[in-house]
């Protein structure tokens, strides 16, 4: 996946599974900053619409329930009811170069029976801490766009709060080092099926190194700081 935060600037970008961010070449794109951890009290309340009809409510990370409207990321509130528009666990990091900008989509059903769709806009902005803007709703069914201004869009702004915890460096390079891993695991099975013919453990690239790997770390666990010699 890809995301552009302004012309010619394309970053790689990787979903952090279980968090709340991408990380990317450039850092860590983490919105956990901004949460609520208060399931009854979203970060951003009350965000208007354009005619004032309909106010919303947004929590980028932890689902919230409001009147009609449980566990969710945003919630539609008209006077008399509330509509979901967007479930917590329907999130998807999307790039969209067009705009130079991430975006968060999320789907709904609610209770009546209508499928809804949110687009959550993620403008880099050093110079806010959070601002949530309505900015319309058109189709069918119905897909409402927001725009989220916050310096925790911009690739290193933050790391953790709100309860939710950052990611350490240490993380960081751990889910890179696993990232890449994969790859040289599925590149070399690939490989090795496709040019070489191999089947079974000979699938596996380095394969007398990944056999003989359960035991030398039996060893060094048995005989710390010993090196281990053949």
């Amino acid at each position: 996946m890809t995301i552009a935060f302004a012309r010619g600037a394309v970053l790689q970008c990787n979903e952090v599974q279980g968090s709340c961010a991408c990380l990317t070449d450039q850092g860590l794109v983490d919105l956990s900053a901004l949460d609520s951890k208060d399931p009854d009290n979203p970060t951003f309340s009350d965000i208007p619409s354009d005619d004032g009809d309909y106010k919303y409510s947004y929590n980028p990370c932890s689902a919230f329930t409001e009147g009609q409207c449980t566990d969710v990321a945003l919630c539609q509130a008209a006077p008399h009811s509330q509509y979901p528009v967007g479930d917590q666990n329907t999130v998807v990091w999307n790039s969209v170069e067009s705009i130079g900008m991430l975006v968060l989509s999320y789907t709904s059903m609610g209770w009546d029976s209508v499928t809804r769709i949110s687009a959550v806009k993620l403008e880099c902005s050093k110079g806010t801490k959070g601002e949530l803007v309505f900015e319309g709703e058109e189709g069918k069914p119905p897909v409402y766009t927001f725009t989220l201004k916050s310096k925790y869009c911009c690739p290193g702004g933050g790391s953790g709060g709100g309860g939710g915890g950052g990611l350490s460096t240490g993380s960081i390079l751990c889910i890179v080092f696993v990232c890449l891993l994969s790859v040289y695991v599925v590149a070399g099975v690939l490989y090795n099926m496709f040019s070489k013919g191999a089947s079974g453990s000979e699938l596996l690239p380095n394969a007398d190194f990944w056999v003989s790997s359960p035991g030398l770390v039996k060893i060094s666990i048995i005989l710390p700081g010993n090196s281990v010699s053949q």
